[in-house]
């Protein structure tokens, strides 16, 4: 014996999409407040730099794919530029 499940009427099946889009609005959110929290544009310029400084053969795999998986990350949620806390405190001279 199975049982069949709920159905939903029009208005509750409105009602859900709703909820759902703004719960996803509200995620994408947190995703940009991180990138700003976390300082992963001030931490993405600092790799950098230091990657961009060593040869290619002594750059370490992992800093490099960590560099490219930030970049994803701020294209995605970031705003352009260097963001955040890490960088706040740096000397720019």
């Amino acid at each position: 014996m199975t049982q069949e499940p709920p159905s939903m009427t029009p208005e509750e099946i409105e009602a859900m999409k709703k909820l759902l889009s703004i719960n996803a609005s509200h995620a994408a959110q947190r995703f940009t407040d991180l990138a700003a929290t976390w300082g992963l544009g001030g931490l993405r310029h600092q790799l950098d730099e230091l990657v961009e400084g060593l040869v290619e053969h002594d750059r370490p795999e992992v800093a490099t794919n960590l560099v490219a998986a930030i970049d994803a990350y701020l294209e995605e949620f970031g705003p352009k530029g260097v963001v955040g806390q890490s960088d706040t405190y740096r000397d720019h001279a």
